[in-house]
């Protein structure tokens, strides 16, 4: 503290002293130069002459408070003597910033000389170099409250620490028979998961045998079911062989009989043609006949006498052409003696009247008008049918050829029953050769299966004989091999349920059992699922001042051939003493 101190009343010393002088400024900069190099720490406070005001506001002292949680004991302790270095190197600097620099007024004076209009920018120059002394000072005035805070919480941490470990010390026996306890529980997890593990891949073997043995014995039945499909194609080729030939002989017949209605068609449209173009020519004539009567009947009736208009005109239209003609005849009779011309008229054209009722055996004007149009639409009727019967006819010419096309076709090339038996001949070939290639992925899997079988045997046959831990003799060969696989996992089932009794009979004899212990737990650490991290701390007398607890990367798992050779060991020390235990038994 007092080197601090000294520190800042030498500051404040060469500040008020020497801000006359012109050396000043180089004294300035050399310090500047330096606290730059050195950093700042990031705080800043108010200094006033000399005055020290408190530099921390809380927001800085908690987050610097949290970083000093985070950190390790060790690492403050770090941190604390690289800021006493720190602040001693910044004490050496000044105190030489101090020696050095100053020099007399006479040196001042002529460097006055060299620059005399350079005193308002050094002015300024020394304005700034005495604020960033300021900010400089304040930082040094900040690290040290942060020091002080720190030394504070060292203190309490080392307290804590120190009642921690007077609590939490328990004795050596108790640790050892937990951590006894603890290797126990792994051992027995892990052979359990070995059990199941072992007793899975059993399953999965009888699975893969069954199905195996299921395939091979439905084989032959695919087969036959093969086989017995390739007879119905065959048969079904020969029916259709014998239904294209009947086919063929039925289209040849049908093209006979398609040919005579056809002929026997056109005689009958021929006949219709003719039978309808003479009624149509009597038709025609007949109403030109009707249509010069008519003209002529209006003349004369136009040339006649008034009166048969009249008499026209008074009769009622429901009496018909009969009760026009009675008075027509009489009127006729009466004047034939005064006018024989227009008696000879009218009497034609009462005859012709009268052969127009007769003909169309109608005695009224309106139905006949009606018989006309009837005609005309009949005409119109016909006239239709004849253009559809000629499209009719159109299409069946064109089928005809069709037909005469395939006969044609059919006669010159081979029949359709060749190519449909080389179709199938094709396709059964396609689906044997599917078959074959089935067989042979069978073969594969057969061939896959049986390697999976036989390293599943391998496995169970180490594992059998990792537990036994036993020189491999004559006997116990020969037990091994005669036994099954379920037999084998059978007895490792025992074995394994007799290992706890046979440890705690062992573990009074001292060196060989503390050696299968060891064995036994080296062997359960090798996989890190088996790995339990102990509840009370491990340390060692280099790590009782860091704190740093022991992990689970830090554990160290054993490889296959060290296992291998750990065996050996163990049972070549094992065999010296049984082969002692037996000679006097035999004598």
């Amino acid at each position: 503290m007092s080197v601090w101190l000294r520190q800042c009343i030498l500051i404040n010393i060469f500040i008020f002293e020497m801000s006359e002088r012109p050396c000043f400024v180089r004294a300035l900069e050399i310090a500047f130069c330096y606290f730059m190099t050195c950093g700042s720490r990031g705080y800043t406070v108010k200094f006033d002459n000399h005055e020290k005001m408190d530099c921390f506001s809380d927001d800085m002292g908690s987050a610097d408070m949290e970083n000093l949680k985070g950190l390790s004991l060790r690492d403050q302790r770090l941190r604390i003597e690289q800021l006493e270095k720190l602040n001693q190197s910044e004490y050496n600097a000044a105190r030489d910033i101090l020696e050095n620099e100053q020099k007399p007024p006479c040196a001042a004076k002529i460097l006055a000389n060299y620059l005399p209009n350079t005193r308002p920018g050094l002015q300024n120059i020394v304005e700034k170099q005495q604020r960033q002394l300021c900010t400089l000072i304040e930082q040094h005035n900040g690290l040290q409250y942060t020091l002080r805070l720190r030394k504070s919480q060292l203190l309490q941490m080392e307290q804590t620490m120190d009642s921690l470990e007077l609590d939490n010390n328990p004795d050596g026996d108790e640790r050892h028979y937990d951590q006894h306890v603890r290797q126990l529980e792994n051992c027995l997890e892990k052979m359990s998961i070995k059990i199941t593990e072992a007793a899975n891949i059993h399953n999965t073997y009888l699975q893969v045998q069954e199905h195996l043995h299921r395939e091979v014995r439905e084989m032959p039945h695919v087969l036959e079911k093969l086989q017995s499909t390739v007879i119905c194609g065959q048969t079904e080729l020969s029916k259709v062989a014998q239904m294209s030939q009947a086919a063929v002989a039925a289209v040849e017949s049908t093209k006979g009989m398609l040919v005579q209605l056809e002929r026997q068609l056109m005689m009958e449209h021929w006949e219709i043609e003719k039978q309808l173009n003479n009624k149509l020519l009597e038709k025609e004539r007949e109403v030109e006949a009707r249509m010069d009567r008519e003209k002529d009947t209006d003349r004369r009736i136009s040339r006649g006498p008034q009166k048969l208009k009249e008499q026209r005109k008074s009769v009622v239209p429901k009496d018909g052409l009969t009760d026009i003609t009675e008075p027509t005849v009489a009127r006729v009779a009466h004047q034939s003696a005064t006018q024989p011309n227009a008696q000879q008229s009218t009497v034609k054209i009462v005859k012709d009247m009268d052969d127009l009722k007769e003909a169309l055996s109608c005695t009224e004007l309106q139905e006949l008008e009606g018989r006309l149009v009837s005609q005309r639409a009949t005409r119109q009727q016909l006239h239709t049918q004849m253009t559809q019967c000629e499209e009719l006819l159109a299409q069946q010419q064109e089928a005809l050829v069709a037909l005469e096309l395939q006969y044609a076709q059919s006669k010159f090339n081979p029949g359709p029953s060749s190519e449909r038996f080389e179709q199938m001949q094709t396709e059964l070939c396609a689906e044997l050769e599917w078959e074959t290639q089935r067989c042979q992925e069978w073969e594969v899997l057969l061939a896959k299966a049986r390697a999976v079988m036989q390293g599943v045997e391998q496995g169970v046959n180490n594992l059998l004989y990792r537990i036994t831990c036993l020189p491999a003799t004559k006997d116990v060969a020969a037990t091994e091999a005669g036994l099954d696989a379920v037999e084998k996992l059978q007895e490792i089932d025992s074995r394994l349920t007799s290992l706890p009794d046979v440890e705690l009979e062992k573990s009074e004899e001292g060196g060989a059992s503390d050696k299968l212990w060891t064995f036994l737990v080296q062997s359960t650490m090798m996989e890190p699922r088996n790995c339990k991290q102990a509840s009370c701390p491990t340390y060692n007398s280099n790590s009782e001042d860091t704190f740093q607890f022991r992990s689970q990367e830090d554990d160290y798992s054993l490889s296959r051939d060290e296992i291998k050779r750990c065996n050996k060991q163990l049972i070549e020390a094992h065999q010296p003493n049984k082969k002692a235990n037996k000679g006097p038994k035999k004598s």
